[in-house]
Parts: C-alpha cells; sequence; structure tokens
C-alpha cells in the first residue's frame, strides 16, 4: 500500500505603497525569499512547551527549528522600536523578492509564518489539558518603519492540527483487457474484477460487478480501486485577526506604545490530543495608481515576542527580563560606514562620543540595572571598555523604553570619553566588533539581562544607510534629479558607486538614468563634475542586500564637500532603495525643475561613492590579506572544506555572523561542520601562527 501526502494551503504575495508629488517613496521590494510551503505532516519534528521566539537570533529567516516555513523576513529595519532586537516582518513579496505577478487590488493571501508542531504536554510528557492554563502570547505591529497596511488589509492567526485521512483512487480499464487477463468470455454480476493494466495498480484492492459483461463490452471502460492513499491533513481554526491600520492609529489606541500584545488562550480539547500548529499570514492588496513605479512592496506588519506556556493567565503580560530594542548604533558622528583612510586623516571629526541605546525592562516592577559596552577589533588585541553606573529601571508597560530623553538614563547614553578607533598605518579597511551588555542584579532580582552583537565597519565607501531599504525614492517629472552629501576630508579618488533598487511590479523602474558628481555650492550641489550616461537598475536574484555597482569610466579626483546621485529619465520614480530607520534627510536634495531644495523625505538615499582602492561588495566585508584560502562547496550545506590552508601552520579558526558576532570557534581542521548555521553570510577568520590573517565569505544555503 502505497502512501502520499498532499499540499494543502498554498500561499501567495503582492504588494502596496502610497505616492507623494516631486518626491516619491514606494515600499521596499528587494527580500529574497524562498518557494512557499505550507505543507503540514507528522514527520516534522514536535517541540515541547515552553515555545519562545523574539526573532533575535537569526537574520533574514526565522529559526528553522521552530519554524517550518521561511516566507518572512527577520530583520531590524521594518520594526519600529520593538520589545527587543529584531522582528519577523510580513510584507507582499514572491520568493524572489518581486512584487507578486498575479497581485490585484483586492485583499489575498501574501506571507505565512508556521510554527513546528508543538505537543501540550508538561515536563514529565503528561498530556496536558485546557485546565492547564495554556496561553500564547505575541506583540504586532502595523506598518513600522515601512508602508501601512489598508483597512481591507489584516494580520491573521490561525491555530491548527494535523489528523491522517485516506480515500480509494481508481484505475480505469477496458473490459476487453479484464477479459483477456481473466480467461473468461464473460464477467457474471457479483464477480471479482482484477486486472493487471497498470503496474501501479496494488492487487489487493478489488470490487464486485455490477453488470454483466461480454465480449461485446469489450471498449467500455470500468472503474476499478487501485490504491488507499493516504494524506496528513492540517485542520485550521481561526483564532484572532486585526484590520489593517497605519501606526499612528496604533499608538493612539495602545497608550502609545509601539507595539500591541496579545493573549490568547488555547480551550480547543483538538490541540491537546494533536499537536498544536500556529499559522500566522496577512492578508494586503495592490494599490490603484497610474504610476506602474509606485507598486512596490507594503503593507507591512511585524510580529514579535511569541510565546507558549502552562500556567499563565490574561494578566500575564510581563516577562522577567530586561532587553534591547534597537539595533547596535554607529559610533560615527554622520555614517554608518566610511574609508578607513578617510577616517584616520580626522579621527576625532568623525567619531561619536556619544550615542544612544534602547533598553525596556519587561518585569512587573523595578530592576537594578548596569549597562557595558566592550569593542575590540577581529584582526588584532586592540579593545575599548566602557561601564556604566547602576540604576534602577521602570517597567517598560509603565515608562516605556530608558533612552536618551529620560531621566537617569546613563545606561542608555553613554558618553566614551577620549575615545578613538585604533588606527592601523598599514590598512585600508577594518571591522570592529561591539557587545552591548546588560547585567541585572541577581542578588535582588531573579530578571536577565541581554547581550546585543553589532559591528562597525571602515571600508573603501560611504554609507548613509544601515543596508536595509523600507521604502524607495525618486522624483518626478523626467530629467529631474536627486542627491547626497559627502565629505571627503582629504584628497581622493572616486572610482565609482554603489546603488540599491527595488523592484516593483513587472520591474517597471527597470528605467535609464545618468549618475552623476557635482561640487558644492553654500551647501547645495554646485557644477557639476562628473558624469556617466545611460545606465540602469541592477538587481541581483541570489543575494539578499546586495548593491549594484557602477564603475565610473575615469578616475574623478574629490576633496570637501561633494554631492553623488541620479538624473532620472523616466516621467516617473526610479525607486532607488531608501533606508527610513536613519533620518539623514539634510544630506539629500532633489531638483525636480525648481531648482536644489532640501529633502521633505526623513531617511537615507542608499548612494555609497567608493573611494580609493580595491571594490568590497556587500554592507560589512573583510578582505583577506594576499588571500590563497579558498572554501568550498560555496554556497555550503553541513559542511565546508579549506583548500590552501597550511594545517600546521594554523592557530585559530574562527566563523563570525554578518552582525560580527562570532559563533563557532572550529578546531584546526580543513573540514567544518556546519549542519548547526542557519541559511546566511558568514565569515571564516583564519590566523597562522606567523600572524597572518585570512577572511573568506561563504553561504550556508539549504
Amino acid at each position: 500500500m502505497k502512501i502520499k501526502f498532499a499540499v494543502l494551503i498554498t500561499i501567495s504575495v503582492l504588494l502596496c505603497n502610497a505616492g507623494f508629488s516631486q518626491e516619491y517613496l514606494t515600499g521596499f521590494s528587494y527580500e529574497n525569499h524562498v518557494p512557499d510551503n505550507t505543507t503540514t505532516t507528522r514527520d516534522k519534528q514536535s517541540l515541547t512547551l515552553p515555545f519562545f521566539d523574539d526573532f533575535s537570533d537569526t537574520k533574514v529567516f526565522p529559526n528553522q527549528k521552530k519554524w517550518q516555513n521561511r516566507n518572512v523576513f527577520v530583520n531590524d529595519g521594518f520594526p519600529l522600536f520593538p520589545t527587543n532586537y529584531q522582528a519577523a516582518t510580513f510584507d507582499v513579496l514572491d520568493k524572489n523578492g518581486s512584487v507578486y505577478s498575479n497581485g490585484s487590488s483586492n485583499a489575498f493571501i501574501a506571507d505565512s509564518l508556521i510554527s513546528m508542531p508543538i505537543r501540550l504536554e508538561d515536563e514529565n510528557g503528561e498530556r496536558l489539558s485546557p485546565a492547564d492554563s495554556v496561553y500564547l502570547s505575541f506583540y504586532f505591529q502595523p506598518q513600522g518603519n515601512g508602508d501601512a497596511p489598508e483597512s481591507h488589509d489584516s494580520l491573521v492567526l490561525r491555530f491548527g492540527y494535523v489528523i491522517d485521512t485516506f480515500r480509494i483512487e481508481y484505475d480505469s480499464v477496458m473490459v476487453g483487457e479484464m477479459l483477456n487477463y481473466m480467461q473468461v468470455d464473460t464477467i457474471n454480476i457479483g464477480d471479482i474484477l482484477y486486472h493487471n493494466y497498470t503496474s501501479s495498480c496494488d492487487l489487493d484492492m478489488y470490487t464486485l460487478a455490477e453488470r454483466q459483461y461480454t465480449s461485446a463490452d469489450s471498449m467500455v471502460w470500468v472503474n476499478i480501486p487501485c490504491d488507499t492513499v493516504f494524506y496528513s491533513e492540517t485542520i485550521w481554526n481561526h483564532v484572532w485577526s486585526t484590520p489593517g491600520m497605519s501606526l499612528d492609529s496604533l499608538l493612539l489606541t495602545n497608550n502609545n506604545h509601539y507595539f500591541k500584545q496579545v493573549m490568547i488562550p488555547i480551550v480547543n480539547e483538538k490541540y491537546f490530543e494533536n499537536d498544536l500548529i500556529i499559522l500566522f499570514y496577512n492578508y494586503g492588496s495592490l494599490p490603484t495608481t497610474m504610476y506602474p513605479n509606485d507598486r512596490s512592496n507594503g503593507d507591512i506588519w511585524n510580529v514579535d515576542f511569541i510565546y507558549l506556556n502552562k500556567d499563565r493567565n490574561y494578566k500575564d503580560t510581563s516577562y522577567p527580563m530586561v532587553t534591547f530594542s534597537q539595533r547596535s548604533p554607529s559610533l560615527l558622528k554622520r555614517y554608518q560606514s566610511m574609508p578607513y583612510r578617510q577616517y584616520k586623516n580626522n579621527p576625532t571629526a568623525a567619531i561619536a562620543t556619544d550615542y544612544e541605546m534602547f533598553i525596556a525592562n519587561l518585569d512587573s516592577v523595578s530592576s537594578r540595572i548596569q549597562y557595558k559596552c566592550h569593542i575590540e577589533k577581529i584582526t588584532s588585541e586592540w579593545h575599548f571598555d566602557y561601564t556604566s553606573k547602576w540604576c534602577n529601571l521602570s517597567p517598560f508597560n509603565n515608562g516605556g523604553f530608558q533612552n536618551c530623553n529620560g531621566d537617569n538614563a546613563t545606561q542608555a547614553c553613554p558618553h566614551l570619553t577620549n575615545f578613538l578607533f585604533d588606527m592601523d598605518s598599514s590598512s585600508d579597511s577594518a571591522t570592529y566588533l561591539i557587545t552591548h551588555i546588560i547585567t541585572t542584579d541577581n542578588e535582588t532580582s531573579a530578571v536577565q539581562g541581554d547581550t546585543l552583537y553589532g559591528t562597525q565597519g571602515f571600508y573603501n565607501y560611504y554609507s548613509y544607510d544601515d543596508g536595509t531599504p523600507e521604502k524607495g525614492y525618486g522624483v518626478v517629472p523626467d530629467d529631474s534629479y536627486f542627491a547626497s552629501q559627502f565629505s571627503i576630508s582629504m584628497m581622493d579618488t572616486l572610482s565609482g558607486v554603489q546603488l540599491l533598487f527595488n523592484k516593483t511590479y513587472n520591474d517597471a523602474n527597470y528605467d535609464f538614468f545618468d549618475i552623476v558628481v557635482w561640487n558644492d555650492n553654500n551647501g547645495k550641489p554646485g557644477n557639476e563634475i562628473y558624469r556617466i550616461k545611460n545606465q540602469r537598475p541592477k538587481w541581483d536574484e541570489e543575494y539578499i542586500y546586495k548593491f549594484g555597482y557602477y564603475p565610473f569610466d575615469k578616475i574623478v579626483k574629490v576633496n570637501g564637500i561633494i554631492y553623488v546621485g541620479i538624473m532620472q529619465h523616466s516621467q516617473e520614480s526610479i525607486n532607488i532603495g531608501f533606508d527610513t530607520s536613519i533620518d539623514n534627510s539634510q544630506y539629500n536634495f532633489y531638483d525636480s525643475g525648481d531648482g536644489w531644495q532640501n529633502s521633505m523625505m526623513h531617511g537615507s538615499l542608499m548612494i555609497r561613492p567608493i573611494v580609493g582602492g580595491k571594490y568590497y561588495i556587500g554592507t560589512e566585508e573583510i578582505l583577506a590579506e594576499n588571500n590563497v584560502i579558498t572554501i568550498y562547496p560555496n554556497p555550503a550545506n553541513d559542511y565546508i572544506s579549506i583548500a590552501g590552508l597550511d594545517i600546521n601552520n594554523c592557530d585559530d579558526i574562527s566563523i563570525f555572523d554578518v552582525t560580527g558576532r562570532m559563533i563557532k570557534h572550529c578546531n584546526n581542521e580543513t573540514n567544518i561542520n556546519t549542519c548547526n548555521l542557519n541559511n546566511g553570510l558568514y565569515l571564516l577568520r583564519i590566523i597562522t601562527k606567523d600572524g597572518k590573517y585570512y577572511n573568506e565569505k561563504f553561504m550556508i544555503s539549504r
């Protein structure tokens, strides 16, 4: 008997956005999805209580030990002031990050997030019941830093459980075939029908003739049973939903909190008899607009802090932990990244001695906390440490975040007196790992602290953005300009520019544009000093956040204030990436025919001029010194091998994620197990006994 499994739910994706006059912002559309798969079967590994995910341990895709699919986008750009660092973003993009080809103005299902089956049992393995007060809680936020979902859009939660069902499949055979096989001239009523017409037929199956058949019926077709087919079917029940709304609307009804918490009791006996499956999904809709380039991503929902456990109640809305809410901030005054040689020329002008953290006490009572910061260079022993004083932090539900706007906020607003990054004269790039730590007083509280990792990069480009575009930017009409201002502290050269463009519906923004460089005229673009004509947006289907590189046809000498930007040839927005989580609008300018104006859009244009040196791909990359090391396979699955490595001369091998956090320290070996690594980009660092450093990137893709 053959056993087969059926796909029961198919989830698709769409978009929504909004436009503005002269300057345009649309939703972001460059997310690299994998194919939708909502099949839920009994072969999935069941989890036990407690079930918890705050989406802080992975990037891009959710933790595959907890979730069955990878539709949602785990990130720190779209969520605005989440309960803790990062959240899962539900958007309206297909598996390739493109606007869905069959989208319409009517709401339809977009992203989904499906949990592994969860066994509702106690620590002894005994099944629980509704009397054990099992609750699911989570936080949600519409819009965030992206586009607000319309009122006819929604975020939906369903609970499901898997059951086994079956049906009988039939094959059709001509009477003549059966007569020949059975070696008879007549089949009478009640005779058992057999045939060997198809090799797939299960001969244990049979049926009785309902009428008499003779050779005169040789061309008559008869259906007979062939197989019993078993299916794992998921029964879904609607549990909760909310209509689309703006973030401002949520704030008005949620005590000015940016995320709203939902508490749901588990009361259906079926979820205790069978494993519980959690399904979130969103509805989105295509906008009706006269500008095709506007049709990019939108209808954003952010979900965070999903927690399922027994012995809870509807008032159980606090948690014994103190958390960081936002990403690790840049330690530069103006940029997220800048060329190393430009920093070394005037470090005191570039460095930020003050920065802001957002710290939340999720407990119901005040907690005594201390903030620490550790900064280290990954290719040397240089490091810097900062420790704040102890203070009492009020509960988040009462006082919100601790940040620079509050009283007694030294933990959230460290002042790094006389702090400078070290200056390595022999290198043209550097990466520093930054570790933020909140510790609690264990003598007075059982509240858990938190650790947040970040990096500070110095490469060969200037960047105002953090690599995640939440919206898209452009200007109208045709032949309009926009540009970002950059300050060059010493004479240098421009060799090209990195640009990130969003995809739009049917790639409508695949239009020609010119890249232009200007000098300064009293704080606005002045005379044109370089132009490269007739370029088009560049996209990459394999890598997330990959900028397109546009090399110049000659070296351009620059010094002081310059502007790098675009002249559009199209009559509508070209939809270049726009980072709304970092406001650098004072450095953004546009000219739609009435002269240069300072931008009114809060955010950062994703324009990165390449200044001298070699070109580095991506947001935060490290170039190996005289590199002869090769990693294969790349992309990898369960292992990587290192070619060109003299293991006898190896002193240390470590693996870092894209945040700069060391996640694996390896023994000195040329074959490394990567089974426990999530999909994404990683850096392998090798230190030899003679003091050389080798850094190689590799991808995990399953």
